[in-house]
């Protein structure tokens, strides 16, 4: 296998460590974008996802004392399910669809279908200017975690590869990598954080150490807005996570985790 090249069947995982799906699409905010239009689309996503929200987007600010958030002027609406296990945000420039419990790609893909031609005929976007899917795993389970160099490829174990007893502690170690071809950037990021740390602050910060994999596919180069070539390049680019994260585990991973 080959982690950039070629097709891999997608193995479903009884229980899988994925702690976080999401596709967004971003674009200019359309001309003559008023509250009817976005009340149009509420009502159209309303049907799969009845619990609305309204809530401001997040800005991160860097100051002296690191990175914080802060509330924004604009506003966003988050629409979910009832067990609020799939969630769709929408903004003047944005719209994104996220989930915690991950069903099988079929299932996303026919969401994203559905959220995209939302967008199209309600906002009536020009171009696109990204379109993004990414998915982070994460294994904090003590059971996992002990038989974790048995799950992952050396390369994903980083610096829990190098040689030490009871008496030294692994505190953190990550990799960090950027990869692009003629299709998309893929950002790729895995290793060992301790309890409390995220690399994002979009993520909730776990209670224990543990180990994650973070795979971001994306384009940021501007094309016309057109519902089924964002879904194809979504579809597209979750091959390309998926193909990279089974390069990266092994064969044990897929069994421990329930796959058949």
């Amino acid at each position: 296998m080959h982690p950039f090249t070629g097709s891999v069947d997608e193995v479903p995982l009884r229980r899988a460590p994925l702690a976080f799906v999401v596709c967004q699409v971003r674009f200019p905010t359309p001309v003559g974008l008023d509250e009817s239009a976005m009340e149009s689309a509420r009502r159209a996503l309303s049907v799969d996802y009845p619990v609305i929200r309204e809530q401001f987007e997040t800005v991160l600010v860097v100051g002296p004392n690191g990175v914080s958030q802060q509330q924004g002027d604009s506003k966003t609406w988050v629409l979910s399910t009832i067990n609020d296990q799939w969630r769709v945000v929408l903004g003047r420039q944005m719209a994104s669809i996220e989930a915690t419990r991950y069903d099988g790609r079929a299932d996303f893909v026919k969401r994203l279908s559905a959220l995209f031609d939302v967008i199209e005929a309600s906002y009536k976007p020009p171009v696109c200017d990204r379109v993004g899917v990414r998915y982070v795993n994460r294994i904090d389970d003590a059971d996992d975690l002990r038989v974790l160099r048995r799950l992952v490829q050396p390369l994903a174990l980083a610096g829990l590869q190098v040689p030490h007893d009871e008496n030294v502690r692994i505190r953190h170690s990550f990799c960090d990598t950027v990869f692009t071809d003629e299709e998309a950037t893929i950002r790729a990021r895995w290793g060992w954080l301790p309890a409390g740390a995220v690399i994002d602050p979009a993520l909730s910060a776990p209670e224990r150490d543990h180990w994650m994999l973070d795979l971001d596919v994306f384009n940021e180069s501007s094309t016309v807005f057109d519902s089924s070539d964002l879904t194809r390049q979504a579809e597209n680019f979750s091959s390309k996570a998926y193909r990279l994260f089974r390069w990266l585990v092994t064969d044990e991973f897929i069994s421990h985790f329930g796959g058949d």
